[in-house]
């Protein structure tokens, strides 16, 4: 009875064991949604700014722009995390 009941939490512990390896190789073979890459339209809209003003952030290093061919793409994960300057709304009387 003893044997019975070891050698089933041996085998739930080695189940637990796999379904954890197999999560942690999925995670490595299919990025996560924040490494996914933006358009400039994308980061525009994010952000809610015109396109010179995504560009001298570019400039500026506020974000990173990466080359793909021709086109210009952001990093989801550096777009959500980069460092942005506050809008002031000045009152008018």
């Amino acid at each position: 009875m003893l044997t019975e009941s070891v050698q089933r939490l041996v085998e739930d512990i080695l189940s637990e064991i796999d379904s954890r390896i197999a999560g942690a190789t999925v995670d490595r073979v299919n990025p996560t949604k924040s490494d996914d890459l933006l358009t400039c339209k994308e980061v525009e809209d994010y952000f809610d700014i015109t396109p010179p003003t995504r560009k001298s952030w570019t400039d500026r290093g506020i974000l990173r722009a990466y080359a793909v061919g021709s086109r210009k793409y952001y990093k989801r994960s550096e777009v959500e995390n980069a460092p942005v300057p506050i809008r002031y709304h000045v009152a008018k009387y």
